[in-house]
């Protein structure tokens, strides 16, 4: 096997495993506002954390690789390597900038979090405004870059597809957030009813028993 072969087959087992690690995070910010259980959300976030840190070096092996074969393939006159390398690094600054710090927050307001039912607050953080918008245009990023490396476009085709990709990406960002909000009402009307429940069971348990009065004693028959 050849040197550019090698690096072609890391280029893109690592860029499955970046694009992979991408769709998982988008199955996984959808999944936390439906958390019932403050263990089950902590396993959300831990799962979307690990995802999260692995990016950044499957990320690097992806460009270290891309360089080699743009280089080794003179490809820099065309479009498609000079917008997928644009479109890269801006979803890694976006993913370094947010991504990682709302991460990084949700994991923290976890750490304290007793077991049980998920906190209100608690909750209505799971439903992050910049993350979902920022996961999603990343995604957008990540589809248009898979287009551009199997289609290779000239410089308009590149342009083209790397803006409908952000658009597309940033749309359904949108879209996923209202689902998100909705999602999150509904969750927060359910934890309000479990707890109402909750309360009134307590309530009823620690009411005050009524003593029973016996009734007075039959007198005994006269002889």
């Amino acid at each position: 096997m050849s040197l550019y072969g090698f690096a072609l087959f890391v280029h893109v087992v690592f860029a499955i495993l970046l694009v992979g690690g991408s769709a998982f995070a988008h199955l996984t910010v959808g999944l936390m506002p439906r958390a019932r259980t403050v263990d089950g959300l902590r396993a959300h976030v831990g799962w979307l954390r690990v995802m999260v840190k692995a990016s950044g070096p499957f990320a690097g092996v992806v460009l270290v690789a891309g360089l080699y074969l743009a280089f080794a393939g003179n490809w820099w006159g065309h479009g498609w390597p000079v917008v997928s390398l644009v479109l890269f690094a801006m979803a890694g600054g976006a993913a370094t900038v947010i991504v990682d710090p709302a991460v990084g927050r949700l994991y923290a307001a976890l750490e304290n979090a007793t077991d049980g039912p998920v906190p209100a607050d608690v909750r209505a953080a799971t439903v992050d405004t910049t993350l979902t918008r920022a996961t999603w245009v990343l995604g957008g990023a990540d589809l248009a870059i898979v287009f551009l490396m199997t289609n290779k476009p000239g410089w308009a085709g590149a342009l083209a597809i790397g803006a409908v990709g952000l658009a597309l990406g940033a749309l359904v960002g949108e879209s996923q957030l209202r689902r998100h909000h909705r999602v999150l009402a509904d969750a927060l009307v359910a934890d309000a009813a479990v707890a109402d429940v909750a309360l009134a069971s307590t309530v009823g348990s620690d009411s005050p028993v009524e003593a029973t009065i016996a009734p007075p004693p039959t007198p005994e028959p006269t002889a």
